[in-house]
């Protein structure tokens, strides 16, 4: 996706990229192994040139640019602002579908690394869901 006139365009070689990650990564479950595969494909980062006239992208994806892919809300249709999904003015480029079987899936991968490190985070995902569900049956 590129701006033109503060509007998203939609760049249909990004997009098919784009849709590949998502798939890929629902069928691996795992931002490790889809970035070895990713690079193994030959898969690079957009290229680009800012205003400085500096090259930047064109690089294999690291796991940072996958996770932030993942969790663009940008790809399912909609901007976010002050921490508001809202829906965009652009097409969605993933499907809700997808979109709620990748965030399940990296959520699940975060509650089991918490859970293997014996951190805090595990301990308050565990008792927040605890707290709502006895708040939700009592």
């Amino acid at each position: 996706m590129s701006l033109k006139d503060k509007k998203l365009l939609v760049n249909q070689k990004q997009v098919k990229v784009v849709r590949h990650i998502f798939r890929r990564y629902a069928a691996l479950k795992s931002v490790a192994k889809l970035g070895r595969e990713l690079k193994a494909q030959g898969y690079r980062t957009k290229p680009f040139t800012s205003c400085a006239g500096q090259s930047h992208g064109g690089k294999p994806f690291t796991r940072g640019h996958l996770y932030r892919i993942l969790q663009n809300r940008v790809y399912l249709g909609e901007v976010t602002h002050k921490d508001a999904a809202h829906r965009g003015e652009h097409a969605a480029v993933v499907e809700r579908k997808l979109w709620d079987e990748v965030q399940g899936v990296m959520a699940m991968a975060t509650n089991r690394r918490a859970a293997a490190s014996g951190s805090r985070l595990s301990q308050r995902h565990c008792l927040r869901d605890w707290s709502s569900m006895t708040r939700a049956t009592a």
